[in-house]
């Protein structure tokens, strides 16, 4: 028997023995989730081609997370499984079942220990961030010991170790109690808060992270790759990569300024062609912004150099990711204005972002957003990756019963870029949402979208190369009416229809909701593509059938 599997059977008997004693004294705390999907067959969209649409037919992702609190201690366990999903490669399933997540969390006046899986980041992230998102089926949770100490009042401190979990282990049926990889990554952080007679503040950090490549297996499979290049493209792998990052922010009045510079040394970094080679990195970011009553303005930019900061070479995607690079785009959640979402690039971009809120009076704002980024590609300085303009309002009449959004994007997306396939998508999208409150219970509101490709073409009188050609799938057109009855009832329909492949996709979702539990349910068709969350994106594949969803809190 593994030393894996004695540990865990110890670790349950452990809880089993001391369980009715512990609990009893203590407070306990926790979550609930389930996502079920009927998977239902449909090659017009693309849902077959795989084990799950066309054999298995269900699927779900689920999770248990139980917190104890007692005094100064706390303790945590989180309960994962994942039956035929689809959220990690979007085209083959996958399962996984034990332990996501457990911890120890002590405090001893000043001093908070952590030993286990935790969740934290140093400053903004760029040096080190450990996070779970559960939509686009992350969880970098790092496993280890973490110490805090507040050494004054306004002067903290931190500092970990450990390796960072392996999610897709976890997922691929290795069943160990605990899936990491193997590289060592150690990191410290020290935050400080400073007032100067309440017209100004300031917040100076420093962070710094270091990630040790083990020799045996990692090292070793990086030898084996380089060792298969040409001579001339050879190198000596290093074993120990270092980030260090100072920021600030500032607040005077109604300014507030916030900077940020990092540096990394030399590290085995993968290209775009598939190479790795040895490169050092840096980030430098910065914004403005200013408000007042009815304005506020923020200027931001961001330039990144070689500056993803991995395990190991040998991980791409969202795999092993070790920082967070901050986006510079707007963040769209709306449907049509979501398809063409910016992913920020590691090895080279320059990203800015113009953005501007004005309230005249009650009732009427306006939003409008400038985005770019730019940057290295293959060697080719200056390539324009992502562009939009944005332009929204809203209209609320005090004391009537409605509410109007009306506005306008426009998106110029590299599309070989972020996806590897054709070239540049040039959208319009005007888009509208509107609210009647019947009373203080029921209310309706309806949207409607339409995203028009060949922009340029179509509007501004440029020759299109390529007439009989479509950009990606041509135009998208979007509505969708929903019905709510607080606090319980919320009933939605809608439609996406694609011009290109003269495709519908409806969905009919009814959503209850009794205190600090949610049930969903809801017939579903949804086409592939890419999507984004802060600036961290995954493939979701094309989806026909019924999704039963569960949330509760207690």
């Amino acid at each position: 028997m593994s030393i894996h599997k004695i540990f865990t059977r110890l670790f349950f008997v452990f809880v089993v023995l001391f369980a009715e004693n512990i609990f009893a004294q203590g407070q306990v705390s926790g979550d609930w989730q389930t996502d079920f999907n009927i998977h239902i067959r449909d090659e017009n969209i693309g849902a077959s081609g795989n084990q799950v649409n066309d054999n298995l037919k269900s699927s779900s992702d689920n999770w248990l997370n139980v917190r104890y609190r007692t005094g100064n201690f706390e303790m945590g366990l989180r309960f994962d499984m994942f039956n035929n999903s689809l959220t990690f490669t979007g085209t083959s399933e996958r399962d996984g079942i034990g332990l996501g997540l457990w911890y120890l969390k002590a405090t001893i006046e000043k001093l908070t220990i952590t030993a286990g899986h935790f969740y934290d980041q140093l400053g903004s992230g760029v040096t080190f961030r450990s996070f779970e998102n559960r939509g686009l089926g992350l969880d970098n949770a790092l496993v280890g010991i973490r110490a805090e100490y507040q050494l004054l009042d306004n002067l903290s401190v931190k500092a970990f170790t450990g390796r960072q979990k392996n999610m897709s282990a976890f997922v691929n049926g290795e069943f160990e109690f605990l899936n990491v990889y193997n590289p060592v990554i150690s990191g410290a952080g020290l935050d400080a808060f400073f007032s100067v007679k309440e017209k100004a503040t300031f917040a100076p950090g420093v962070a710094f992270t270091n990630r040790v490549i083990d020799p045996n297996v990692t090292m070793t499979q990086i030898v084996q790759e380089i060792n298969s290049y040409p001579l001339e493209d050879r190198f000596i792998p290093t074993y120990n990569a270092y980030v260090l990052s100072i920021y600030n922010t500032l607040s005077v009045g109604n300014w507030g300024f916030y900077t940020e510079l990092a540096g990394k040394t030399d590290d085995n970094v993968r290209f775009p062609d598939g190479l790795i080679r040895q490169e050092k990195g840096y980030l430098a970011y910065g914004s403005i912004s200013y408000s007042q009553k009815g304005l506020g303005i923020v200027v931001q930019a961001k330039k990144t150099h070689r500056f993803g900061f991995r395990t190991s070479p040998l991980e791409t995607l969202n795999d092993g990711m070790i920082n967070f690079l901050p986006p510079q785009t707007r963040q769209n959640s709306l449907r049509l204005l979501s398809r063409y979402n910016h992913n920020t690039q590691e090895i080279d971009e320059l990203s800015y972002q113009l953005d501007v809120t004005y309230s005249p009076k009650r009732g009427l704002s306006f939003n409008a957003n400038y985005t770019e980024a730019r940057g290295e590609w293959k060697n080719k300085p200056n390539k324009l990756f992502y562009r939009e303009f944005y332009l929204e309002s809203t209209i609320k009449v005090p004391k009537k019963p409605w509410k109007l959004m009306l506005g306008v994007q426009a998106v110029d997306y590299n599309q070989f870029i972020f996806e590897q396939k054709g070239k540049y998508v040039h959208t319009l999208t005007p888009f509208s949402e509107f609210t009647w409150k019947f009373d203080r219970k029921k209310s309706l509101r309806i949207e409607a979208q339409y995203l028009m490709t060949k922009r340029n073409y179509r509007l501004f009188g440029q020759e299109d190369p390529n007439p009989e050609k479509d950009q990606d799938l041509a135009d998208w057109v979007y509505g969708l009416v929903e019905f709510n009855i607080a606090p319980h009832w919320s009933f939605s329909i809608s439609d996406t229809y694609n011009f290109g492949d003269k495709d519908h996709f409806y969905s009919a979702n009814a959503y209850y909701t009794i205190k600090t539990t949610r049930f969903s349910l809801g017939y579903i068709k949804m086409n592939e593509g890419i999507i984004c969350t802060g600036g961290v994106c995954r493939f979701q594949p094309a989806f026909s059938g019924v999704k039963l969803g569960f949330t509760t809190s207690f």
